[in-house]
C-alpha cells in the first residue's frame, strides 16, 4: 500500500482499488481452523474476502485499515486464531488508527516472540468464547528464511544515485527500492510444498500468504523511520511490495542515509531506467513497411496444427494469461472480448483506468498467445484464454521500479496462471535483478515465458531473465524461446546459447514462430501488420503452456515447462543444439502429455 503527502499521485488510484479487491488474507503456511461451524472453518482456510469497493484517491499518510469480520483472523507468530465479530482483524499493513495510540498494533504486537504469552492470553480468551482449534502450522517449524544477507550499512550507497540526483536536480526526488533483510526462503518453501504433496492452487495460497506475511513483518520495522521521513518532507511517498520484503521509495538523496543505517534493511537499489539508458528491449517489432495480409490463418497457425486442436475444445477456456510489458491496446478486435471481466489492468505510473499500449509490442506479444480471429486471420495459439495485464516496460523499456510494481500487482491481484516476459538486458548478459521476480511468479503457480533475445547468431548471445539458472527443482532456467521462420529455420537474429549464465543449464529451450507474424497495429480496432523477434515467439509458446493448464489446471509449474521441452519437435542438427533448443513446440504432443500426467503423489483427502 502507498503512503504519500497529502493527496495521493494519480498513479495511486488504480493500484489501490485493484490492490485491495483481491485481498487473500494473513496466513503463513496455513490457517488455524475454528471448529465451531463448518461454515467457517472452510472460511478461515481459505481466508477468502469479498471485493473490497473502490475508495476515493486520497491517501492519508497515517492510512490504517482496521476492519470487524465474523470469519477474520487475528496472527500470532505462527498461529492464527479465528476472530468473533467482537474482535477486529487488522489488515496489513499494520499500522494503528489515528483514534489510537501508536501501541494499539494487534498484528505488531501478536507477532513479536516477546509476546507470545499475550497471543495465548488471546487464544485463551477466543476459546472462551467458543473458538476452537489452534495448532502450529502444518509445516513443522515455520516459514524457511534465505539467509541474512546482513545490514546496508557496512556498505556504500551505489555511486549511481550521484548520478540520479545530478539528473534530478537540486530539491527533487529520486525513486529506489529498500531490499530487507528478512525474505522467504522460495526453494525451501516449494520444496516443503511438494513433500507434502499441495496441488497448484493450494500452493499457491499457501505462497501468496506467506510472502505476504513476511513483508509486511519486515517492513514494519522500517515504518517508524518512513513516517518521520515523511513528516519531515524529505520523502515523497513509499509502497511496500508483497512478493519479495522490499519497499518502493521516492526520497531526497540526502535521505537515503538514514535508511541505509536502518539495521534491518539490506540494500538500496537505485532506480534503473531502460529509456535513460538507452537498452535494447527483447523485442524487434515491427519490420518496417509490412506487406498485405492475405486472409487465413497465420502461418503460425498452421505450422502448429492449432486448427485441429481448437475443433477439439482445446483453445485455453479457463485459463488466464498475464503480460509485463508496454500495454495492451485494449479497444483492438483481438484482444477487447479477451479480457478477463474483472482486475484485468494495472497501470503503476499514471493510473490509466482502461488498458493502453505505450508502443504496439505488448499488444504483439499478447496475440500471439491468445488473439481472437479478425478478419478472417486467426493469429493467435490458444484464442479462448483470458488476458491480464500491468504497464511495466513504457515504451518498451525497462525500469526496475515500474518493473517491481507491476509484478506485484500481477502475482497478488492479476493471478494468472502464465506469464508472457518479452524483455531482456542485453547480450549475453547474466544479470540476476529480475531472479526475485522470476522465482516468486513460479512459487505463485505462474509459469513464466521469456524471450532468448535478438542478438545472434554469435554464440552465447542469450540474455537475462531467460537465461537466469537455478530455480526450484531441477536448477535450471525459465522457459526461453528462440524464433523460427515460416520455412523452419531460425531466423538470424535469434540468440543462441550457450548459456551466458551456465554453459550446462540448456539454453535455449524451445523454439516458435517469430518472422513476419500478424500482430495488432494501431491503425485501428482491425488492423494488423508483420512484426518479428523472439518475443513473439513467447506468445506461441504461453498459448501452449494455456493449453496445457486447461487440461490439467493443477500441474505445478516444472511439469508444464518440461511437457513443453520433451515434446518439441527436433530440428537439424539432429538432438539439442544451442540455436533451436529442444525444438519447434508442438502443442498436440503437449496436450497428450497433459492428459496422461499424474502428480507425483496424491494429497491426503480433506477431514
Amino acid at each position: 500500500m502507498l503512503h504519500g503527502r497529502g493527496e495521493a499521485p494519480t498513479r495511486l488510484t488504480n493500484h489501490l482499488v485493484m490492490q485491495e479487491s483481491r485481498q487473500k488474507g494473513l496466513g503463513a503456511f496455513g490457517c488455524e481452523e475454528s471448529e465451531y461451524t463448518r461454515r467457517q472453518k472452510r472460511a478461515c482456510r481459505s481466508m477468502e474476502l469479498p471485493p473490497i469497493r473502490p475508495r476515493q484517491p486520497r491517501v492519508s499518510p497515517r492510512l490504517a485499515n482496521v476492519r470487524s469480520r465474523s470469519d477474520g483472523c487475528i496472527l500470532s507468530s505462527g498461529i492464527l486464531f479465528p476472530a468473533r465479530p467482537i474482535l477486529f482483524r487488522a489488515s496489513f499493513p499494520s499500522r494503528a488508527p489515528s483514534m489510537f495510540p501508536k501501541e494499539f498494533d494487534l498484528f505488531r504486537i501478536l507477532s513479536l516472540s516477546s509476546a507470545r504469552p499475550l497471543a495465548m492470553l488471546v487464544c485463551g480468551l477466543l476459546l472462551a468464547v467458543g473458538c476452537a482449534g489452534v495448532r502450529h502450522n502444518p509445516a513443522g517449524s515455520g516459514i524457511p528464511l534465505a539467509p541474512d544477507p546482513g545490514p546496508a550499512s557496512a556498505h556504500p550507497l551505489s555511486p549511481r544515485f550521484e548520478i540520479l540526483a545530478a539528473d534530478a536536480g537540486p530539491g527533487r526526488f529520486v525513486r529506489a527500492l529498500v531490499e530487507l533483510r528478512r525474505q522467504v526462503d522460495i526453494p525451501a518453501l516449494l520444496a516443503s510444498q511438494r513433500e507434502r504433496c499441495l496441488s497448484r492452487s493450494e500452493s499457491r495460497e499457501e505462497t501468496l500468504r506467506v510472502l505476504e506475511r513476511v513483508a509486511r513483518e519486515s517492513e514494519s520495522t522500517l515504518t517508524p523511520l518512513l513516517e518521520e521521513l515523511l513528516s519531515e518532507g524529505a520523502l515523497d511517498y513509499y509502497e511496500a511490495l508483497r512478493f519479495r520484503s522490499r519497499i518502493y521509495v521516492s526520497i531526497l538523496p540526502e535521505a537515503l542515509e538514514k535508511i541505509r543505517r536502518h539495521p534491518q534493511v539490506a540494500e538500496i537499489i537505485p532506480e534503473y531506467d531502460g529509456v535513460r539508458e538507452a537498452r535494447r528491449a527483447a523485442g524487434m517489432g515491427l519490420i518496417g513497411k509490412a506487406p498485405p495480409i492475405p486472409p487465413g490463418d497465420s502461418w503460425g497457425v498452421e505450422m502448429l496444427g492449432l486448427r485441429a486442436l481448437w475443433e477439439q475444445g482445446i483453445d485455453g477456456r479457463g485459463v488466464v494469461i498475464g503480460i509485463l510489458d508496454s500495454g495492451v491496446m485494449g479497444t483492438h478486435a483481438a484482444l477487447a472480448s479477451a479480457h478477463r471481466e474483472q482486475d484485468y489492468w494495472y497501470d503503476p505510473l499514471e493510473g490509466s483506468p482502461e488498458a493502453i499500449d505505450t508502443v504496439p509490442h505488448g499488444s504483439q506479444v499478447l496475440s500471439c498467445a491468445l488473439g481472437r480471429p479478425t478478419l478472417d486471420h486467426a493469429i493467435g495459439t490458444a484464442p479462448g484464454a483470458r488476458w491480464v495485464a500491468a504497464l511495466a516496460n513504457y515504451h518498451n523499456s525497462y525500469n526496475n521500479v515500474n518493473m517491481s510494481l507491476a509484478a506485484d500487482w500481477l502475482i497478488f491481484e492479476g493471478r494468472p496462471d502464465v506469464m508472457l516476459g518479452a524483455w531482456g538486458h542485453g547480450k549475453a548478459s547474466c544479470d540476476p535483478r529480475d531472479r526475485p521476480m522470476v522465482q516468486a511468479l513460479r512459487a505463485a503457480g505462474i509459469v513464466p515465458v521469456f524471450a532468448a533475445g535478438n542478438d545472434g547468431p554469435d554464440a552465447a548471445s542469450g540474455q537475462t531473465p531467460a537465461a537466469l539458472t537455478g530455480l526450484f527443482p531441477f536448477g535450471l532456467g525459465p522457459l526461453s524461446v528462440a524464433a523460427i521462420d515460416r520455412h523452419g529455420k531460425i531466423i538470424k537474429p535469434s540468440s543462441r546459447g550457450p548459456n551466458p549464465c551456465s554453459p550446462a543449464v540448456p539454453f535455449p529451450d524451445v523454439t516458435a514462430p517469430g518472422w513476419e507474424v500478424p500482430v495488432p497495429t494501431g491503425g485501428g480496432p482491425r488492423s494488423l501488420t508483420l512484426a518479428s523477434g523472439t518475443s513473439m515467439s513467447v506468445g506461441w509458446v504461453g498459448g501452449v503452456a494455456a493449453m496445457i493448464l486447461q487440461v490439467a489446471p493443477e500441474m505445478p509449474v516444472w511439469e508444464v515447462e518440461r511437457i513443453i521441452r520433451q515434446t518439441a519437435r527436433d530440428l537439424p542438427p539432429e538432438g539439442f543444439d544451442a540455436a533451436s533448443g529442444h525444438g519447434l513446440i508442438d502443442p498436440a504432443a503437449a496436450v497428450a502429455a497433459a492428459r496422461a500426467w499424474r502428480p507425483e503423489c496424491s494429497p491426503a483427502p480433506a477431514q
